[in-house]
């Protein structure tokens, strides 16, 4: 077998940006992507995507969900729009209080998610994700491990396989201060963001790959879609004597950004050292006007705008690459 592996990136509503790469890399091999891969990875949204790619979900049904449910799903952004517009002594307030509400609970409950997800996935179990094989990365907080959910792909395969696709969905994207912490009681566990232990994916589709799919080494590729998540940084004139808000605070959770930002550029390094020419990433970053739009939570209109735009201009490039070429010819071309 081949090992052609899709490695989706985490970034809350930057998901966005991941499907409409993926819907134009659909519309030009001129069929569906899990007829193409072997093997479809993924943290948080990414994990999400996967599991509706797997489930034969069209692209178009989930950035539709994106775009019409965004708002349900991350009803009060840490940096919420009004904080923007209204006059200070009112952004003042609202965010004193979103930064208190989030001190004591999660920013966003998981009803507006939970619906979403029974919408695209109704009661199907992993076992019924037929279309593609797929790992979906999440953090086992009961037992302090990372996990792996899979599909029955491989013989030792098969803890997972009556789970319920949501709750993989729910587990994967429990993202911590965003929210709440999954449990999966016929498992009796609680789990988090996938992000916790490896935003960027590619490296787990490459090893699951070569062990569980025993693909031959040259026989594996893996193409990462990131979401412009960039490499944020601090201000030279920072103090270096910062304590737990600077790094914990609701308003701008570094912690959690700087975490997911330094493992996906290292999975990007190393993956890069290991394939070579067998490895691309489709990302980037936008300029520092537009980077306040796209945080994690924030499902407005002008988030919408840059993230589409970008993924445009971004799959536009990747397909001048030797890499999109080589391995996704123009149906038209065939």
């Amino acid at each position: 077998m081949s090992g052609k592996v899709l490695a989706l990136s985490g970034g809350g509503f930057r998901g966005l940006y991941t499907v409409r790469v993926l819907r134009q890399l659909e519309e030009r091999i001129g069929k569906p992507l899990s007829e193409h891969f072997d093997l479809i990875t993924g943290t948080s949204i990414g994990g999400i995507i996967a599991l509706g790619i797997a489930a034969g979900i069209p692209l178009k049904t989930l950035e539709d969900t994106f775009i019409e449910k965004g708002k349900s799903i991350f009803p009060h952004p840490v940096k919420h729009p009004l904080t923007r517009e209204l006059p200070w002594p009112f952004r003042g307030v609202i965010s004193f209080y979103l930064t208190v509400r989030a001190i004591f609970k999660p920013i966003h409950k998981v009803d507006g998610l939970k619906s979403a997800l029974i919408d695209l996935f109704g009661d199907l179990q992993m076992k019924d994700l037929d279309k593609a094989y797929v790992a979906v990365t999440s953090a086992n907080l009961s037992t302090g491990s990372p996990k792996m959910f899979k599909t029955p792909h491989h013989q030792k395969i098969y803890l997972d396989k009556k789970l319920k696709v949501i709750d993989v969905a729910l587990a994967t994207s429990a993202a911590p201060a965003y929210f709440p912490i999954h449990e999966i009681s016929e498992i009796n566990t609680f789990f988090a963001d996938g992000a916790l232990m490896g935003n960027a994916p590619g490296l787990f589709g490459w090893l699951e790959a070569k062990t569980r799919l025993n693909a031959p080494d040259d026989k594996i590729f893996v193409l990462s879609v990131g979401t412009l998540a960039g490499k944020p940084s601090i201000s030279g004139s920072t103090k270096p004597s910062k304590g737990a808000y600077f790094w914990l605070g609701p308003k701008k959770l570094r912690l959690m950004t700087f975490l997911m930002s330094q493992q996906e550029q290292l999975t990007n390094y190393m993956l890069s050292l290991l394939l070579k020419d067998q490895y691309h990433l489709i990302d980037g970053s936008v300029s520092d006007d537009a980077i306040r739009d796209i945080d994690l939570d924030d499902a407005s209109d002008a988030a919408r705008k840059t993230l589409l735009s970008h993924a445009e201009k971004h799959f536009a490039d990747f397909t001048g690459t030797p890499f999109c070429q080589t391995h996704f010819p123009r149906k038209d071309a065939i």
